[in-house]
């Protein structure tokens, strides 16, 4: 009867040369060089995007956001309207389709002094300073965000009379009609120099009776 260890012994030198035959096997086979470069161009593309998902993301490129939608702005009727400063005070009421903003005007207008008498190209243009306004005129627009697109569901306009330089007055637009709306803007279109205005005529008198010489007494 074999004993264990006399079956190692017999099987030893056996188990041993098909190891080293196996060995060579895997040793003398090389490597495919189309594969190796395959890998690493897959590496490195895996690893530019892991960088450039971090990197977008770190950024608020990626995921791509939601922009807000861009504001209206309107071109005033004279450029010296700019100088008119509008702002909201409270909250929009509306009756129906009818909506009444109250706005506060200030005047910081600048303006050239209007000019009297016959122009002459010699005169050099006068310099643009404070100005009383006899008029000014403000607009409101009313608008809704549709598909990321600001759009005009309603309009209004309003004046303010009156306003010296550097003074504020409170004034109330109502407009109508207007739909359903998420912001309003209002803006300064026009304003008038009070000094551009010519004062009205006065009254005209009626002219003294010519009297008649007294007769002589005889």
């Amino acid at each position: 009867m074999q004993t264990e260890s006399g079956r190692a012994a017999k099987d030893g030198p056996r188990s041993s040369y098909s190891v080293s035959r196996l060995r060579r096997k895997f040793r003398g086979r090389a490597l495919d060089p189309l594969a190796i470069v395959i890998a690493v161009i897959l590496a490195v593309i895996s690893l530019g995007l892991m960088v450039a998902a971090f990197v977008g993301y770190s950024s608020g490129v990626f995921p791509p956001r939601s922009e807000a939608a861009a504001q209206i702005v309107l071109t005033p009727t004279n450029a010296q309207a700019v100088g008119l400063k509008v702002e909201p005070v409270g909250t929009p009421v509306r009756n129906g389709d009818t909506v009444t903003v109250t706005l506060k005007v200030t005047n910081d207008v600048l303006m050239n002094p209007p000019l009297k008498g016959t122009p002459s190209p010699n005169v050099s243009t006068p310099t643009a300073g404070p100005t009383d306004l006899y008029n000014a005129t403000i607009k409101v627009l009313f608008t809704k965000t549709v598909g990321g697109k600001n759009v005009i569901v309603g309009s209004g306009i309003g004046n303010v009379t009156d306003l010296p330089h550097g003074q504020s007055k409170t004034i109330q637009i109502v407009a109508v009609p207007v739909g359903d709306f998420t912001e309003f803007q209002a803006f300064p279109d026009s304003v008038t120099n009070k000094a551009a205005v010519k004062p009205q005529s006065e009254a005209i008198s009626t002219p003294e009776e010519t009297s008649s010489p007294a007769s002589p007494t005889p």
